[in-house]
């Protein structure tokens, strides 16, 4: 899945750089609402278990979503297009394997996935490059578990998420997107509920393809 939504990425990018000189205008400012779908991977590192003597466990996190997005472009006087977008996805990120007690297995998933983000870009005629930086959010769920046993928590998170994407006009509304994006939820104390304790930090990739329509 990785691979393939790597090659869709390549050949758009591909088809940017060859029509980036078209020479046909456009105007990018704008409201836009769109739909995505993404892949991603990184990990979910458990830190300092309460009483676990090795107490590191790093989880490798991947999986897919797909969701909404609604953002607005206003192209400047001097041609640098700023915008402010918004997205919401569902899906599930998740991540399982031996905990530091090799008896119980460790479990990360994430359902769901939103952020807010700011952008700036340069375009040029139908092809609009940018890079954004914004908050992030979502719930992720730790679970530990042997046989019938579960401890689990479920967590709010707030993190940074930086991107770099470019924008196509495949017809005069319509519009593609392909964007890299990285998340970076900070290292967070949770409590299980049977009174276990551990640090967990949720970094990871994620490639999105998207499609929109500016009004």
């Amino acid at each position: 899945m990785r691979r393939i939504l790597f090659i869709v990425a390549f050949t758009v990018l591909v088809f940017a750089s060859t029509s980036a000189f078209a020479g046909i205008a456009y105007n990018w400012t704008g409201v836009y609402v769109g739909v995505q779908g993404s892949y991603s991977f990184g990990s979910s590192a458990w830190n300092n278990f309460d009483d676990i003597s090795t107490n590191n466990l790093d989880n490798r996190l991947t999986g897919g979503m797909g969701g909404l997005f609604l953002g607005f472009n206003y192209q400047t006087p001097v041609n640098i297009v700023l915008g402010v977008v918004t997205d919401f996805n569902g899906g599930e990120l998740s991540a399982s394997s031996a905990c530091p007690n090799p008896d119980y297995i460790c479990k990360t998933e994430l359902n769901w996935l939103g952020s807010t983000s700011v952008r700036v870009g340069y375009p040029f005629s139908r092809v609009l490059p940018y890079v954004g930086i914004g908050v992030a959010y979502t719930n992720a769920y730790l679970n530990g578990y042997q046989g019938s046993f579960t401890a689990n928590t479920k967590d709010f998170y707030i993190g940074l998420t930086p991107s770099i994407g470019v924008d196509i006009v495949i017809v005069k509304n319509l519009i593609g997107r392909v964007e890299w994006a990285y998340y970076d939820f900070r290292q967070k104390h949770v409590g299980f509920n049977d009174g276990e304790d551990v640090d967990n930090k949720i970094q990871f990739n994620e490639l999105k393809l998207g499609l929109y329509w500016k009004f």
